[in-house]
């Protein structure tokens, strides 16, 4: 027993061994997991934010090409042509015909003003004519509501602008640039001019440094002719007023609080150097920008980066390319196995621990197998010597006294030789429960089962038991037996009766001496006959009557006079299942036990 408990606490450390290693599988596993989809929703979360970045930009872009492409003298209301002709084909004096500004009517959507600042810090606006071009612009295509809205908005860019500090952040931001990409500034034509490319004088300057300039068509035409006639390369550069340098458009916030985008280009015209702008409507156009993603990245929105340095996008991953803001959305949380989302890993680590408690539960019944099976023996082998050695030596002393005539009187003769004969029925009895109980643990019971009348079954086998009670010292009464029939194996029940009524003979004649005899009732039911054995004894202890019908088991009788291994009620209990029936232990009033053997009953 104490083997037991110890191999018990073995297997019961191993079992806690193997449960906290799972256990710490299942915590690194579910961690795992719970990072793949932290990940997945992270990457998930960068490749909308990338395509609403690119959605942007798209939106955006056309907007900044045109106005990044707009040519210079677009900024004034009127200017003049620099070469007109009547429908006489006579050339017109410069200066005599003028062009309304494609920006006089109204400016592009999304684009409040177009503004312009000289040298001297004047501002004006293509959408805000003076002096008698406003009455020409009042008189044709612009109402007075629209130029008293610009001359509003250039009153306000007057405020907000400050000169100085654009100008400066403008020319740093041209240096970074020309110092990133190694190019001059682009250049815009004048009215009716062409383009041409000047060969570098310095030849290690770099072709990405080359100049264009813009003249008039006769200009360039006998500037070309003398060029060609002296063999050199074409540079019209110099005091002329037709040469003209346009910088890239540089985005500012400006403004405290809720500050206002604008877009700068510095302009140079020979020795004139202008700067334009463009004061965008940013609310309207963040409301267009975010109704473009909303789909993607609901609750969007966008942070103003009022840094002047042109590469924003390498230190702000997430903010748009063509001007300095922000995208900013919240990253939906991702969602784990609080959310209930059954995912691969789950059915695998279930699996896993079923697995794995199924092989504990196995090993715990196998180990509960092996501790029965040896405790058994131990027991087998400690009956087996208790009832083999009482026999044997009787056999041996008797054999010897009546072998060599020591016993010379016919009554001493005949009581020895009853005793052989009954203690070799004993041993023969033994053997063959013993025998007959391995053949049922093999799976070999082969019952015959035959349909006989329970009266005939009781009948072949009633003087047997009647034998067995009256060795005993006790009275066999069967009741009165139902007209019945069972389908069994009449010798099978024969030996399971045995078993009964000898447990009872060995332990009755303890009880009430009023009462010595042993009960054999028989009640019928519709699909069962059960067959009741009672002695009126001592009966059985509750503790002893929950390991009664173990093998070899004697219970608390272990020990007591009664011959015995311990194997009968157990080797009846297997041969009633063999019969497909059941025999149990039943409670009773008054003294003594009984015991109920249920047999099917034949249709």
């Amino acid at each position: 027993m104490r083997r037991a408990r110890w191999w018990w606490a073995l297997y019961g450390a191993c079992a806690v061994a193997v449960v906290a290693v799972f256990f710490g599988f299942l915590c690194t596993a579910l961690d795992f997991e719970r990072q793949n989809v932290v990940a997945a929703s992270h990457a998930r979360h960068q490749d909308r934010l990338r395509l609403a970045l690119w959605r942007m930009d798209s939106f955006v872009l056309p907007l900044l090409s045109r106005e990044g492409a707009r040519p210079y003298f677009e900024y004034l209301a009127y200017y003049p042509q620099d070469r007109a002709y009547n429908r006489f084909l006579t050339e017109l004096e410069k200066g005599e015909v003028l062009t309304p500004s494609p920006l006089l009517n109204s400016a592009p959507e999304y684009i409040r003003l177009h503004f312009q600042v000289d040298r001297q810090g004047v501002f004006t606006s293509p959408q805000v004519p003076n002096g008698n071009l406003r009455d020409l612009a009042q008189s044709t295509c612009l109402p007075v509501e629209g130029i008293a809205a610009s001359d509003a908005c250039l009153d306000d860019v007057r405020v907000r602008v400050p000169l100085a500090d654009v100008r400066q952040r403008v020319k740093d931001v041209e240096k970074s640039e020309e110092a990133l990409s190694g190019r001059m500034l682009s250049t815009h034509p004048l009215p009716n001019a062409e383009v041409r490319s000047v060969a570098p004088s310095d030849p290690g300057e770099s072709e990405a440094r080359q100049k264009s300039t813009y003249k008039s068509k006769r200009d360039a035409q006998n500037a070309a002719s003398n060029a060609a006639s002296k063999g050199e390369a074409f540079t019209p550069l110099g005091a002329d007023d037709r040469v003209v340098h346009v910088g890239t458009l540089v985005p500012l916030w400006l403004g405290a609080g809720a500050p206002e985008l604008y877009f700068f280009r510095r302009v140079c015209v020979a020795n004139e150097e202008l700067l334009q702008g463009i004061w965008l409507d940013w609310p309207t156009l963040e409301r267009a920008l975010l109704n473009e993603v909303n789909e993607l990245l609901p609750g969007a929105r966008l942070e103003p980066l009022r840094s002047a340095d042109t590469n924003w996008t390498a230190r702000e991953p997430s903010s748009l390319a063509t001007i300095p803001v922000r995208l900013l959305a919240d990253e939906a949380p991702a969602r784990t196995e609080a959310s209930g989302a059954w995912r691969p890993v789950h059915g695998t680590l279930l699996l896993t621990w079923g697995a794995t408690a199924a092989a504990l539960i196995a090993g715990g019944f196998v180990l509960r197998a092996i501790l029965n099976l040896g405790e058994r023996r131990n027991r087998f082998a400690s009956a087996m010597t208790h009832e083999l050695r009482t026999p044997l030596t009787t056999f041996r002393m008797y054999s010897e006294m009546l072998a060599e005539d020591m016993v010379s009187e016919p009554a001493q003769r005949a009581l020895y030789l009853k005793t052989l004969k009954e203690e070799s029925t004993r041993l023969s009895t033994l053997v063959e429960n013993v025998l007959a109980y391995a053949r049922l643990e093999d799976g070999r019971g082969g019952a015959r089962h035959e349909v006989v009348a329970l009266r005939d079954l009781i009948a072949r086998h009633r003087p047997a038991l009647e034998r067995r009670a009256r060795d005993a010292g006790l009275d066999l009464v069967v009741a009165e037996l139902p007209d019945a029939r069972v389908d069994t194996d009449a010798d099978a029940v024969g030996q399971v009766l045995f078993n009964l009524v000898d447990n009872a003979a060995k332990y009755a004649h303890e009880g009430d001496p009023s009462a010595r005899h042993i009960e054999l009732s028989v009640r019928a039911q519709p699909r069962r006959v059960v067959v009741r054995v009672r002695d009126f004894g001592p009966g059985i202890a509750p503790a002893t009557a929950r390991r009664i019908f173990a093998p070899f088991d004697r219970g608390a009788r272990n020990g007591d006079p009664a011959p015995g291994v311990g194997l009968g009620l157990a080797l009846a209990r297997g041969i009633a299942g063999d019969l497909h029936g059941s025999l149990d232990l039943v409670a009773v009033d008054g003294p003594g036990a009984a015991f109920e053997l249920t047999l099917p009953r034949a249709t």
